[in-house]
Protein backbone atom coordinates (compact mmCIF):
# COMPACT_ATOMS: atom_id res chain seq x y z
CA UNK A 1 0.00 0.00 0.00
CA UNK A 2 1.44 3.39 -0.96
CA UNK A 3 1.93 6.12 1.61
CA UNK A 4 -0.51 9.03 1.39
CA UNK A 5 0.62 12.23 -0.29
CA UNK A 6 0.51 15.18 2.09
CA UNK A 7 -0.05 18.78 1.04
CA UNK A 8 1.10 21.93 2.79
CA UNK A 9 -1.22 24.82 3.61
CA UNK A 10 -0.39 26.40 0.25
CA UNK A 11 -1.20 23.27 -1.76
CA UNK A 12 2.34 22.18 -2.58
CA UNK A 13 3.18 18.51 -2.26
CA UNK A 14 5.29 17.64 0.78
CA UNK A 15 6.02 14.19 -0.57
CA UNK A 16 5.20 10.70 0.56
CA UNK A 17 5.43 10.95 4.32
CA UNK A 18 3.91 8.75 6.97
CA UNK A 19 2.22 10.35 9.99
CA UNK A 20 5.31 9.97 12.22
CA UNK A 21 7.52 11.87 9.74
CA UNK A 22 4.81 14.51 9.24
CA UNK A 23 4.65 15.12 13.00
CA UNK A 24 8.43 15.49 13.07
CA UNK A 25 8.24 18.38 10.60
CA UNK A 26 6.79 20.56 13.36
CA UNK A 27 8.76 19.13 16.31
CA UNK A 28 11.55 20.83 18.23
CA UNK A 29 15.00 19.26 17.99
CA UNK A 30 16.08 20.22 21.51
CA UNK A 31 13.09 19.06 23.58
CA UNK A 32 11.04 17.12 21.04
CA UNK A 33 8.10 19.42 21.63
CA UNK A 34 5.44 18.66 19.03
CA UNK A 35 1.97 19.82 18.08
CA UNK A 36 -0.90 19.65 20.58
CA UNK A 37 -4.38 18.63 19.53
CA UNK A 38 -7.79 19.58 20.83
CA UNK A 39 -11.14 21.07 19.92
CA UNK A 40 -12.27 24.51 18.83
CA UNK A 41 -15.60 25.22 20.51
CA UNK A 42 -18.03 27.53 18.70
CA UNK A 43 -20.73 29.64 20.36
CA UNK A 44 -23.22 26.87 19.49
CA UNK A 45 -20.83 24.44 21.24
CA UNK A 46 -19.96 22.56 18.04
CA UNK A 47 -16.59 20.85 18.32
CA UNK A 48 -14.08 20.81 15.49
CA UNK A 49 -10.62 19.29 15.74
CA UNK A 50 -7.59 21.55 15.52
CA UNK A 51 -3.84 21.58 16.15
CA UNK A 52 -1.69 24.04 18.08
CA UNK A 53 1.81 24.13 16.62
CA UNK A 54 4.83 25.00 18.80
CA UNK A 55 6.61 28.31 18.17
CA UNK A 56 9.79 27.03 16.49
CA UNK A 57 12.71 28.87 14.94
CA UNK A 58 15.41 27.37 12.75
CA UNK A 59 18.85 28.45 13.95
CA UNK A 60 22.47 27.39 14.36
CA UNK A 61 23.14 26.12 17.89
CA UNK A 62 25.91 24.30 19.72
CA UNK A 63 24.93 20.63 20.07
CA UNK A 64 27.51 18.25 21.57
CA UNK A 65 30.27 20.82 21.02
CA UNK A 66 29.55 21.29 17.31
CA UNK A 67 27.46 23.93 15.55
CA UNK A 68 24.35 22.42 13.97
CA UNK A 69 21.22 23.83 12.34
CA UNK A 70 18.32 22.86 14.60
CA UNK A 71 14.67 23.76 15.16
CA UNK A 72 14.28 25.17 18.67
CA UNK A 73 11.18 26.33 20.52
CA UNK A 74 11.39 30.00 21.42
CA UNK A 75 10.76 29.26 25.09
CA UNK A 76 13.98 27.19 25.26
CA UNK A 77 15.85 29.91 23.39
CA UNK A 78 14.64 32.62 25.79
CA UNK A 79 15.44 30.47 28.86
CA UNK A 80 19.04 29.96 27.68
CA UNK A 81 18.77 26.18 27.30
CA UNK A 82 20.28 26.45 23.80
CA UNK A 83 23.56 28.21 22.97
CA UNK A 84 23.24 30.25 19.80
CA UNK A 85 26.18 30.23 17.35
CA UNK A 86 26.83 33.56 15.65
Amino acid sequence: MAAPVLYSAFGSVLGNLNSREHKWLSAATSRGKGPSVGNTISHAHKLTRRRWLPNLVSMRAMMAGKPRRVRVCTRCLKAGKVTKVI
